[in-house]
């Protein structure tokens, strides 16, 4: 009996020596697993002689350790933590609505002043004359790409490129990651739905607002004319308004759908040639079945998955395509509709015949962004093949725009061009 206890601790050293040496899950490489006196794999060792703790602080564990053994601990990239109570997003809620309160009834006590007709009027020819609408636009799209290098590509840049770029942190909406610990929200399941829907409620409540605040018009207001001209206002506001809502979080939200299918594949067996591989946004949840594990949480992901594939990367697109196919007739002919002038944040900046331009670059930044995480999902991050394909597709895609010449103004266009330059 002592001799079998020796052999078992001399093999309990070995696999601490082997994977402290080439498999310590504290820097993040693969855990080599070996099979041992009684045929017992690396995993099932680690569960009997509590090998995950040497190898992990205290509460953590999984193959990078970033996962919590607490239930209300979540990572926030250095150590588990406890959970913000759930009153800190009630509490957040509330001052965004009270913000929001508050700038309504500034905006309705200085509307009718006349200096701030006359500043309004200013301001808007001042964008309007430097064509700042564009170059929004051109900026924020470059953001949208550059910020995804670390995760989709595995590629880090210098801090001297990206701090100048902090400030568009505001416009990228990504709301799991700005307010509120996404693991802390509950299972997967309900984070894919938090953050595939939250736009959704965010434009049904701009709805509800404008329906109230034409109600509130129409039971003090006795002039019918008056309540008509603002509830079209107030309509045609609400559709500016959710225009440039979903294009700014298009990208984010398409990468928050995209976290239901993105793995990460460690070595589990080597004898064998078995590989865990877990979901890279909850390494609780097996992306593959294995000797001693099951990948049903993974699979009950892929309905919601492809539910909010279409409802993001298909509909929202072609809702813009429809839309600009609705308008294009009053655009060309100068003839503004009160759609047409809603609408206006995607084809104001083009010549009429590149109304569609806005479609064509979404669908380049969903490429870049969120479909290039079909290459090789589990290990796509730390290989070339991303990065080439992403090359090709801005190659591609800074060739045409240099070709069509879709801006109106040639330093709209010298600009698209420097950015996308930039990301080939």
């Amino acid at each position: 009996r002592k001799e079998s206890s020796a052999a078992s601790d001399v093999y309990k050293r070995q696999v601490q020596d082997d994977a402290a040496v080439g498999g310590n899950q504290l820097d993040g490489t693969e855990v080599a697993s070996r099979g041992g006196p009684s045929g017992h794999t690396l995993q099932e060792v680690e569960t009997s002689a509590n090998v995950t703790g040497m190898y992990c602080k205290e509460g953590h564990r999984g193959p990078r350790c970033e996962a919590c053994t607490k239930p209300n601990d979540y990572f926030n990239g250095l150590t588990c933590t406890k959970c913000p109570s759930s009153g800190r997003l009630a509490i957040l809620l509330a001052v965004i609505a009270a913000a929001a309160l508050v700038l309504l009834l500034h905006y309705r006590a200085v509307v009718h002043l006349s200096w701030y007709a006359r500043l309004n009027a200013r301001i808007r020819l001042i964008a309007l004359s430097l064509s700042l609408q564009a170059k929004f636009k051109i900026v924020v799209s470059f953001y949208q790409v550059i910020n995804v290098l670390g995760n989709v590509y595995g590629v880090t840049l210098h801090e001297s490129f990206t701090d100048w770029l902090t400030f568009l942190e505001a416009v990228n909406l990504d709301v799991l990651e700005m307010t509120y610990p996404g693991r802390c929200i509950g299972s997967m399941v309900q984070r894919l739905l938090f953050g595939a829907l939250w736009p959704y409620f965010v434009a049904l409540g701009l709805l509800a607002a404008i329906i109230g605040h034409a109600t509130a018009v129409k039971l003090t207001q006795q002039n019918a004319a008056t309540f008509e001209n603002l509830r079209r206002t107030a309509e045609d506001r609400a559709i500016y308004v959710a225009i440039v809502l979903f294009y700014l979080v298009l990208p984010s939200v398409s990468r928050s759908v995209f976290r239901a299918r993105q793995c990460e594949s460690f070595g589990f067996d080597d004898l064998n040639g078995f590989r865990r591989s877990v979901l890279i946004s909850d390494p609780t949840v097996q992306c593959n079945n294995g000797p001693s594990w099951s990948n049903e949480a993974f699979v009950r992901l892929a309905p919601y998955f492809w539910a909010f594939f279409v409802l993001w990367l298909v509909i929202v697109p072609l809702a813009y395509l429809l839309l600009l196919l609705r308008v294009m007739r009053d655009v060309r002919s100068k003839c503004m509709s009160r759609l047409a002038s809603s609408s206006s944040f995607l084809w104001r900046d083009y010549r009429t015949d590149f109304l569609f331009w806005d479609v064509i670059d979404a669908i380049r930044k969903l490429l870049l962004t969120t479909l290039i995480l079909f290459v090789d999902t589990e290990n796509g991050s730390s290989r070339l093949m991303r990065l080439v394909l992403a090359t090709i597709v801005s190659t591609v895609y800074l060739v045409i725009l240099c070709l069509a010449r879709p801006y109106k103004r040639p330093n709209d266009l010298y600009l698209a061009c420097t950015a996308n330059l930039l990301l080939t």
